[in-house]
């Protein structure tokens, strides 16, 4: 998001005077200063409040706006074109460019309030929150701080479209990340480009080139790398295929700050001159701000067209709106763009984004008892209130005193950055801090190495008397069999697993998850050969089969959406484990079929549990499960799973005082492992087959 909000220093350009269709501003306005040119242009700053809005709306709920993730492209444009207007202005002026002068300039402008962010949410995560509910919080925390948050997540392999679970309230971090890395690498091609490029209107020009080029090349990168019903992560939060928007303003600031340059003049608002020019212009603007508002509703997260052309296309409506504003500030797009409410949240538009998020995650439906709007404009208004206190009493403090105006005085900076450091590291001592979807952090933090590769097996070799038990099935499978291999040894059995994340029985596809149509995993149609190969290489006496959550989505069968409690999908249901139970037995072991627990993968952003963690689906998936085992007397066994995490019939969080499920609300801790175990190992080895 754009952090050159309304007050923020840097130096303006030597300009004429404004320009008289400026004078419907402000007073108490009109001579801040500005990137563009002699006169704060107010309808930028307008568009960042509609900006902010649309991606307030697409993660507090509204349904309508399922592209809102666009908001953050249009901050992006807005970017680009100050920046490089400010850059490209100060080399004019001084022949050179003050790097360092410049970083500290946006280091004042974005570390106070980011700070506040991070030790606000790291005490609310340690003690609002169960004990390691958001797993991978540190890194989370720490990539955010040193701007390195978009890497993390892909390094990690989060869906920031499909939620599960708990969600780490520093997700939206990834876009600073991706605007701070511009920020350090951009200054730098601007000055080489200008040096080489002499005079100054060629350097503008070759700039122009440059931005050009990295525009269409991020763009073509990111269409390349898109693969339908794959995680679209890497493409989505990294550098490079995202710079194309920053990119987009870049271009647009060297066009303006060209036609401004031919008519004698400093900046980057050349004034249309001409009626004709004016209603091109304007009427561009508005067209920019339809297609921002058609495909922030039109597409989503996991469309073809976003990645292969979208997001360039909102780039471009983004800068044909703020050319409009920028070149006709007395037209009706800066007018309306220009009213005070808009250019008030304009101005204090990098808190609210700052805040949206942590408040989204912690002011939720289950905490406060609300849905809908009301739970809309609760966060709504706790955001902004936050934001506003947030400007008020510590970014503008900070922007227009001395603090941090010279080199020097970069020294409370890193102090700063040393509490919050240790704020983090303290706030987060003890918890499970292993990224969710790594191996450490899905089996939890307590689990060692040594456990991990102990139950990934590959092969039983060494078993001598004891029962050889092979768990299988999805993701569930690895946390219930980490957890009781410990103590397999005591009951005589030598326990194993050979889970799939995201692979159950059922492959009907496309599926909806958290949302999100696609197929997330695209080879989970592969189990029967997978576990018909477990058959024949480990021969396994007993065979556990751990399934669930990827049962109770809704899937495509027969053509259409449904779900467990459709006739249809429960006898395809049936089917696929009939197909299951034929393959684990094909080499003489027994199977038992553990029943699915009860799931709490987190609420919708409206405040509505979502869909698949309807106890009545688990439910009809349990019926299912035990009506297959009867069909199979002697060599198909129910392990009742469901009753020993949900005892009561419903969701649990602890059993014996102690935390058994994991913060997604659907995996099983260690301390699970140890109150299962003299459940479950005991129903195992009453299954081994006759000697």
């Amino acid at each position: 998001m754009t952090t050159q909000s309304p007050g923020a220093p840097h130096q303006a350009p030597a300009t004429p005077e404004p320009h008289p269709d400026h004078r419907f501003q402000a007073d108490a306005l009109r001579n801040r200063p500005s990137a563009t040119g002699a006169t704060r242009i107010l309808g930028l700053d307008g568009l960042r409040a509609v900006a902010v809005l649309v991606v307030l709306g697409f993660h507090f709920g509204i349904g309508w706006l399922g592209g809102g993730f666009f908001g953050v492209d249009v901050f992006y444009v807005l970017s680009g074109f100050l920046i490089t207007g400010l850059l490209v202005a100060e080399f004019d002026r001084r022949g050179r460019i003050g790097l360092a002068t410049f970083w500290l300039r946006r280091a004042r402008r974005l570390l106070p309030a980011l700070l506040l962010v991070l030790v606000a949410v790291t005490f609310l995560v340690r003690y609002a929150e169960p004990s390691g509910a958001i797993a991978g919080y540190r890194g989370n925390a720490l990539s955010a701080l040193f701007y390195a948050s978009n890497w993390w997540q892909v390094a990690n392999s989060g869906n920031y479209f499909v939620a599960t679970g708990a969600t780490s309230p520093l997700a939206h971090t990834w876009s600073l990340a991706v605007e701070e890395q511009f920020y350090l690498v951009w200054p730098l091609v601007v000055l080489a480009v200008l040096h080489l490029a002499r005079p100054f209107r060629r350097g503008v020009q070759a700039v122009l080139a440059v931005a050009a080029l990295g525009a269409l090349a991020s763009a073509v990168e990111m269409g390349v790398l898109f693969r339908p019903g794959t995680n679209t992560t890497r493409i989505y939060f990294g550098t490079d295929t995202h710079a194309q928007s920053v990119l987009v303003g870049a271009v647009l600031a060297c066009v303006l700050t060209l036609v401004e340059r031919r008519r004698g003049g400093t900046g980057m608002d050349p004034s249309a001159r001409t009626p004709a020019a004016r209603a091109v212009l304007v009427g561009a603007g508005l067209g920019g701000i339809a297609v921002i508002a058609v495909l922030s509703h039109a597409l989503g997260g996991a469309s073809a067209l976003t990645y292969r052309g979208g997001f360039a296309v909102v780039a471009v409506g983004a800068a044909l709106v703020i050319a409009g504003v920028a070149t006709v500030p007395g037209g009706v797009l800066a007018r309306v763009l220009s009213v005070p409410v808009l250019v008030w949240l304009g101005t204090i538009s990098y808190g609210i984004y700052l805040w949206h998020f942590p408040v989204f995650v912690f002011l939720d439906g289950s905490r406060t008892g609300l849905r809908g709007p009301l739970l809309f404009g609760a966060r709504t208004v706790t955001t902004v209130g936050l934001a506003a206190a947030s400007f008020y009493l510590v970014e503008r403090p900070v922007i227009e005193g001395r603090f941090w105006r010279t080199l020097r005085s970069a020294g409370p900076a890193l102090a700063a950055v040393a509490v919050t450091v240790a704020v983090v590291v303290a706030g987060t001592t003890g918890e499970a801090t292993a990224a969710p979807t790594t191996p450490a952090g899905l089996v939890g933090a307590g689990a060692t190495g040594a456990e991990w590769q102990a139950v990934h097996l590959t092969s039983f070799d060494g078993s001598g008397h004891r029962l050889r038990v092979l768990i299988v099935g999805d993701s569930l499978a690895l946390t219930v069999a980490v957890g009781l291999a410990r103590y397999a040894g005591t009951y005589g059995i030598d326990l194993g697993g050979r889970s799939h994340t995201g692979c159950g029985v059922a492959t009907a596809v496309p599926l909806l998850d958290h949302g999100v149509v696609g197929d997330p995993f695209g080879n989970c149609t592969m189990w029967p050969t997978w576990w018909a190969d477990d058959m024949r290489q480990l021969h396994p006496q007993v065979v556990g089969l751990v399934i669930g959550f990827w049962e109770v989505v809704d899937r495509v069968v027969q053509g259409r959406m449904q779900h467990l409690g459709d006739p249809a999908f429960d006898a395809y249901e049936a089917d696929q484990l009939e197909h299951a139970v034929a393959v684990l037995t094909s080499g003489g072991a027994n199977v038992a079929l553990f029943t699915s627990p009860y799931f709490r993968t987190g609420e919708q952003p409206d405040g509505n549990p979502w869909p698949q963690d309807d106890p009545a689906r688990v439910d009809q998936l349990n019926r299912i499960i035990a009506e297959v085992a009867r069909r199979h007397p002697g060599r198909v066994a129910v392990i009742p799973l469901h009753q020993f995490l949900d005892p009561d019939g419903h969701f649990t969080w602890t059993l014996d005082g102690q935390v058994a499920r994991q913060g997604d609300g659907v995996h099983t801790t260690l301390a699970a492992g140890t109150y299962l175990a003299p459940r479950v190992l005991p129903l195992l080895a009453d299954l081994a087959p006759p000697r």
